[in-house]
Parts: C-alpha cells; sequence; structure tokens
C-alpha cells in the first residue's frame, strides 16, 4: 500500500471516508473536533491491517481517545474483517451491534471460536475478539462495559462539537433494524401505496 501524507480534518469539518474494493466496505466518519466514529471494517490486502486504523493513524488520531463509537452493521465476513482490533485500540469507545442479534446469539457466536470441530469464518473470530475486549474492560473497571443494541431510531452516540465559535450537538442514531423484524407471527403486504399488516399463523 502507498504511504501518502494526509492532513486531518479541520476540528469543525465533518468528513467521511469509504475504503473497500465495492463490497465489505468501512467507514470512518469525522463528527468534527477531533471525535470518529467507525462503522464496519475491511482490511487492507497487503498488510492485513483494518483500513479504518490505517487511515487513522496515518492522519496522526490517537485512536484510544479520538474514536467514540464503532458500529458492526451485520456480522458478515467481508463487512466485519478487523473489527475486533479497532475495538480493542479505540479504548474510548462503545461498541453498537444490530439488536437483531440479540446477547445470547452473540454470546453463542463468540464462544464457537473455541469449538474445534467449527469452521472459523472471519465473523467468529471478529465476535470473539469483541466479547474477549468488553470482558477485559469490565474487569478493568470501565463504565460501560458491554455492547450498545441498535434499533431503528435508537440514538448511539451524542456529545458536544466545538465548531469555531460555538458548540453544536452531534448525535449518530441506528436506522435499523426495524420494529418489523421482532415480528416473525406478521407479513406486510403492499396495495395502492398502502402498507396492510396480516397476522401469519
Amino acid at each position: 500500500m502507498m504511504r501518502i501524507r494526509l492532513d486531518p480534518p479541520e476540528p469543525d469539518e465533518i468528513e467521511v471516508t469509504v475504503f473497500g474494493p465495492g463490497y465489505g466496505e468501512a467507514i470512518a466518519i469525522h463528527l468534527g473536533d477531533g471525535k470518529w466514529v467507525s462503522v464496519d471494517s475491511c482490511t487492507d490486502p497487503e498488510s492485513g491491517r483494518p483500513a479504518v486504523l490505517t487511515y487513522l493513524h496515518g492522519l496522526r488520531v490517537d485512536v484510544s481517545v479520538a474514536v467514540k463509537l464503532i458500529v458492526a452493521t451485520h456480522w458478515h465476513d467481508d463487512h466485519i474483517r478487523g473489527l475486533g482490533r479497532i475495538f480493542d485500540e479505540s479504548r474510548s469507545a462503545t461498541v453498537a451491534i444490530s439488536s437483531a442479534l440479540g446477547e445470547e446469539e452473540f454470546l453463542s457466536l463468540a464462544e464457537l471460536y473455541d469449538e474445534p470441530r467449527v469452521r472459523h469464518g472471519s465473523g467468529i473470530r471478529e465476535f470473539n475478539q469483541v466479547k474477549k475486549t468488553l470482558e477485559d474492560r469490565r474487569l478493568q473497571g470501565a463504565r460501560f462495559a458491554s455492547p450498545k443494541w441498535a434499533l431503528a431510531d435508537r440514538l448511539l452516540y451524542q456529545d458536544q462539537i466545538r465548531a469555531s465559535c460555538h458548540a453544536v450537538q452531534a448525535r449518530v442514531f441506528a436506522l435499523s433494524p426495524s420494529d418489523a423484524a421482532y415480528s416473525p407471527r406478521v407479513s406486510k403486504f403492499t396495495h395502492n401505496s398502502r402498507t396492510l399488516w396480516k397476522s401469519s399463523r
């Protein structure tokens, strides 16, 4: 990978940077005031490092304090590779996981890593690393040592961002999963631009 010296965004600039080969992208978002959000993860094919970490280190960002939120939209291997390492290095970050994957499922998947008969994809490795990082932080007395469960319209992060002459409120909301994702007994039909709901038995 070619090394380019980059300048970080100004404190009052919002920046969205997308990494990836056209599938399995990762996103780094500068909210302003040196505060960052990381969404999903992919790795650089040459170094094997998470693309978001390579980028932020190139900007001379102190990832341990600057990254405030890490979001895993879903756990397909091509969207998750390297996420455990990003979370481990981002000591001030909360990890947000889709609530479509409940706590019991999350822990079960993470524990599969220790099962020798199971073929490991990167998703299981990343589950396990996130779980171990959460456990380590809990043992060290971290105040928030559990994932934040993302659900449509749920506030995942908010903070004051100092702009040039005033402060603004930055808020990050989850867009999904919707309430419909939790209604397995309800099927949805659309007719004439109206949405009708019918119970399925």
